[in-house]
């Protein structure tokens, strides 16, 4: 059954505003750690003991902890653009030479950009100026009551290029909202290396999302590279939002 806009917005407002003054930077890792284990436990399988993965948008860094506790030997680069919990997940990691914390966005484009912070909650920040500046009906999000800070951002294929990296096993990104950005950004290292590694990518609903568009053809271009294709709609867990898994399909 189609949810109507107003168990849309409900939903927004849970997941990107909330105003539960209680909820501390531990509180909310603790809240989400048990979908974050089950995630892992479902994307190791795609990352070899050698393997290497990126973590984009990594907020604290607990993906990238749980994942080199599931595979010990593998590269990560968590990313996260900003300062503050880019400095919490490398305290994380200081012991870790395995696991290596950026503090930048990844997109299409090499530049500085305002990311917009929702107070009491960690996990809201996001790049979209659409998604704050929204004067429809459904919005529920209040530019003035988001933080603000200006960020680096690194066009994906052009990051990976410095750095040489021409094998990667998974990529997860989670950017509120911004992953069509990721997805385009990735698209040149793609063609030219011929790696096709497994991708868990945040999603949002064609009827709140305003890059809905972009979000469609981001996906198209990797069906076109040979992912199986996925029904965006199909992946929402509440409605509103979810995660999709695009693997290569069998001999592509």
């Amino acid at each position: 059954m189609k949810k109507s806009p107003r168990k849309i917005a409900d939903k927004v407002l849970k997941r990107i505003i909330s105003f539960v003054p209680t909820r501390s930077l531990d509180g909310w890792d603790k809240r989400h750690e048990k979908k974050i284990r089950s995630d892992v436990a479902k994307l190791a399988v795609h990352v070899p003991d050698d393997g290497a993965f990126l973590d984009i948008g990594c907020n604290i860094g607990t993906f990238s902890h749980h994942m080199r506790r599931a595979r010990p030997g593998a590269r990560g680069f968590a990313f996260e653009p900003v300062r503050f919990y880019a400095e919490k997940a490398a305290e994380r990691f200081a012991s870790d030479p395995m696991l290596e914390v950026v503090n930048v966005g990844l997109g299409n484009a090499n530049e500085d950009k305002t990311i917009y912070k929702a107070p009491y909650n960690p996990g809201g920040n996001t790049l979209l100026e659409e998604a704050v500046f929204d004067d429809r009906p459904n919005s529920v999000v209040v530019a003035d009551e988001m933080e603000r800070e200006v960020v680096r951002l690194r066009n994906t294929s052009d990051w990976l290029d410095e750095r040489g990296i021409g094998r990667l096993d998974l990529v997860k990104t989670d950017t509120e909202g911004y992953d069509w950005a990721v997805m385009e950004g990735i698209l040149p290292w793609l063609r030219r290396t011929g790696q096709r590694p497994a991708f868990f990518i945040e999603i949002f609903t064609a009827s709140y999302f305003p890059k809905a568009v972009e979000q469609q053809a981001a996906f198209d271009a990797f069906f076109e590279l040979g992912y199986g294709r996925v029904d965006i709609e199909e992946c929402l867990t509440d409605g509103f939002s979810g995660d999709a898994l695009l693997v290569p399909e069998p001999g592509k």
